[in-house]
């Protein structure tokens, strides 16, 4: 009851923002005028949500439906969806990140170490041409207009700590500097190669805080020489070449421009052959499209899944670090919600970009909103039940009942009665399926470090520790 109690607050006060909002984007300049900015935002949202591609007639018929005193055409939506509505929708998005935050946490022993895990990544969404000044594309074989939506994910208390929307030209790593002032000290980062950096890394461990990434193709690595003592350049080419096809781990160094120095572990983890067949094919393909000669050595190198990480051998072993890597793909998840079922990349070319704009942050809103009602579900569903939330079956339910959610925000109280309706049938009819052959990323965690586990650790952490120092010998 209290978790509908707090939400309920959350939700309720961020739409009230609305009456003041609407004065300061100038969306009302009149105090006659009918269409209040709390009724457009309503309708912008949950029309987005029970119907991505909606016409101005859809939103004309659910501001009647909403206020049946309120009288407009679909000529008049067309003028009130204007600058000022893109600022009032661009406004309200901001403060949905910053306001609807779950405090609920998922426990897991395998995290117990880490105040917190964020996922850091991004998709992309290609634009009608005419946005182009304002989303600014790769152009060639790709889209004139693309827009980048970098996400900053918070996986044990479900948040979207940041969302921004930027160039698809822009570059991952400029963005990753910009996350930096989220984390929490003694947190763990988890990122693509896209986001690697040496600087990035040095403000990660200047912070106290830890990262697991994939390691990026030309990434210079070292070893103390025993013999010099100097750093001795790792060739992963030739190490991995002779090397046999099973996981092990290295310590290496990561040096930037400066000459400041990154202790890592380095972790080497080999794939199936048909899957390292697949990724060199998918390589030889990107690199034909850029008009590259795809480089040998990156080649043989997607034989392995190759990470890099500063957390010690103590707190997550190898098959630890395989496994919570895992988590980047729930994010990707994700992403395959916000455009299969929000339809976020769903955009009409001959909508006006205010219009475009304004479709855009509504779904966002929708977005934020949703994970915010599933997010302490999680929790509850694994403690009460055993079971799984399902995101796309939450999400039919949640589309279905838009309607009703939206008129529910007329008060508080009827918030709280349409979140207790909500959270009961959820609990019953929005359950991922038991599986015993497949498991999903949550069960294959929770079984980590588990007492009948605990035996296990310190069997792989120092299986390669001759190995290491032998390498270490030769190279000296």
């Amino acid at each position: 009851m209290w978790e509908e109690l707090e939400l309920s607050k959350h939700i309720h006060e961020l739409f009230e923002k609305c009456s003041r909002l609407e004065k300061i984007t100038k969306f009302v300049q009149r105090s006659t005028a009918k269409l209040r900015g709390l009724l457009f935002v309503k309708v912008m949202i949950f029309e987005s949500i029970k119907n991505p591609m909606a016409s101005l007639e859809n939103y004309v018929q659910k501001c009647t439906d909403l206020d049946p005193q309120v009288e407009i055409s679909s000529q008049g939506m067309h003028k009130r969806i204007n600058i000022h509505a893109v600022e009032l929708m661009e406004t309200l998005f901001k403060q949905a990140i910053k306001s609807l935050v779950n405090t609920v946490k998922l426990e897991l022993n395998i995290l117990k170490e880490f105040t917190e895990v964020y996922i850091l990544d991004s998709t992309s969404i290609s634009l009608p041409e005419k946005l182009s000044k304002v989303f600014k594309g790769c152009g060639g074989s790709a889209s004139e207009a693309i827009m980048k939506v970098q996400s900053l994910f918070a996986f044990l208390t479900g948040n979207y700590i940041a969302l921004a929307l930027r160039d698809g030209i822009s570059s991952d790593i400029s963005y990753a500097e910009l996350t930096l002032q989220y984390l929490k000290k003694g947190s763990l980062l988890l990122f693509d190669l896209g986001y690697l950096s040496t600087k990035f890394l040095l403000e990660i461990v200047k912070r106290a805080c830890y990262f697991i990434c994939r390691y990026k193709f030309g990434t210079s690595l070292y070893l103390n020489s025993l013999k010099t003592g100097e750093l001795e350049k790792l060739y992963l080419g030739q190490l991995l070449k002779k090397h046999i096809k099973i996981h092990f781990e290295l310590n290496a160094i990561l040096k930037s421009k400066e000459g400041k120095q990154i202790n890592t572990r380095v972790v080497f983890i080999p794939v199936p052959e048909q899957t390292a067949n697949l990724r060199r094919r998918k390589a030889i393909r990107n690199s034909k499209k850029k008009g590259h000669t795809p480089n040998k050595e990156a080649l043989a190198l997607l034989d392995w899944c190759i990470f890099l990480t500063n957390v010690s051998s103590d707190i997550l072993n190898i098959e630890d670090i395989a496994q919570l890597y895992r988590l980047r793909w729930q994010i990707e998840l994700s992403f395959k919600v916000w455009k299969s079922i929000f339809a976020i990349d769903k955009i009409h070319a001959r909508k006006r970009e205010e219009r475009l704009l304004c479709e855009f942050y509504a779904k966002m809103i929708g977005i934020i909103l949703f994970n915010f009602l599933c997010a302490p579900l999680r929790v509850e569903t694994l403690i009460v039940l055993n079971r799984e939330l399902s995101i796309f079956k939450a999400f039919a339910y949640f589309q279905e009942e838009s309607f009703a959610f939206a008129k529910a925000l007329c008060s508080y109280e009827t918030l709280v009665q349409f979140l207790q309706k909500t959270y009961k049938n959820l609990m019953r009819f929005a359950l991922k399926t038991k599986r015993k052959k497949r498991k999903t990323t949550l069960q294959l965690l929770m079984e980590l470090h588990t007492p009948q586990n605990s035996g296990k650790r310190n069997q792989n952490t120092n299986l390669y520790l001759d190995f290491q120092r032998t390498y270490i010998k030769k190279v000296s």
